[in-house]
């Protein structure tokens, strides 16, 4: 059995490719972008964490943790996690009375997942639908990721993958076979600004784009309208200088309005959230201004 981790299924998803889908997001991700709307699947690893908001504050977990991986503020009641002390036994989230803790993520056998997508699958018959995986990088796990493919295809399912393709080309040819679109980030068009904010290089990026058209992929580019980062007339112009020059099929490109409500996330994992506080999503005439700006740089098909 190949297995994976994950560390969310959404069902009846409609913004991760066309019709209803269920999307398997998997945790691993090379790239840091400041912005992530799933931060907790950065880290390929499973980590405990406390919500606030369902806490009752009785303690009962800081006192039954047998390695003291967890402890309260002396000023304030929140729960405070030494995740290097944190063996993910489990004992406190078992104890816990109101699922104030939980693990964010799980392990799981690539034969298994098929199984529950496939559940859905007279949502995807009907709606032109399919599965999706998203994460994290889902490549990242790309033999799992593969297998979960592979079965949903057998059984006529369609399959996408949401991918920044800063992976190995190894990876994108375990899966090629079994992907019907692939859904790929471009975000910063700058090569030393994307490794700056990213943490990665662009290029490899760009190289795997490329290799995916020349073997005819299906492909729709999908850039996020981050403030102060993509969300800009200078990156938008040279994000589609590049698109508009990639060859004479060029793929679509989808403009995702920023998402506020990823804040809270990171509220609940304790990180700084690196956008300005209030910032609200564009509105519609912001959205065709900036898909303007990416058809005068040579864009030819832009969905908003």
């Amino acid at each position: 059995m190949t297995f994976g981790t994950i560390f969310d299924v959404k069902r009846f998803a409609l913004h991760d490719g066309d019709g209803i889908r269920t999307t398997l997001f998997l945790k691993g991700c090379p790239l840091r972008c400041p912005w992530c709307q799933n931060p907790e699947g950065i880290s390929p690893k499973i980590h405990l964490r406390w919500a606030p908001s369902k806490c009752i504050h009785c303690g009962i977990c800081v006192s039954i943790c047998p390695l003291g991986a967890l402890s309260r503020e002396k000023s304030r009641l929140d729960i405070r996690i030494d995740h290097r002390k944190c063996d993910s036994n489990g004992l406190c989230v078992e104890e816990c009375p109101t699922a104030a803790l939980s693990f964010n993520g799980r392990r799981v056998s690539a034969e298994e997942m098929a199984e529950e997508i496939l559940r859905d699958r007279i949502f995807f018959e009907t709606s032109g639908g399919g599965i999706t995986l998203s994460g994290g990088e889902p490549l990242i796990q790309e033999f799992f990721a593969a297998e979960v493919l592979r079965i949903c295809r057998e059984n006529s399912v369609h399959t996408a993958v949401e991918t920044t393709l800063s992976v190995p080309r190894s990876a994108i040819d375990a899966v090629m076979n079994y992907v019907n679109l692939f859904l790929v980030d471009q975000k910063i068009a700058d090569s030393e600004s994307h490794r700056d904010i990213l943490g990665a290089d662009r290029d490899p990026i760009r190289r795997n784009l490329e290799y995916l058209l020349s073997r005819r992929a299906q492909v729709r580019i999908r850039i996020a309208l981050i403030p102060e980062y993509t969300a800009t007339e200078g990156n938008l112009r040279r994000l589609g200088h590049y698109i508009g020059n990639l060859g004479p099929v060029q793929p679509s490109v989808e403009l995702l309005n920023f998402n506020p409500l990823a804040e809270n996330k990171y509220r609940i994992f304790g990180q700084p959230w690196p956008i300005s506080r209030n910032t609200e999503r564009f509105n519609p005439e912001e959205i065709d201004y900036f898909a303007g700006v990416l058809r005068k740089a040579g864009v030819k098909r832009i969905v908003t």
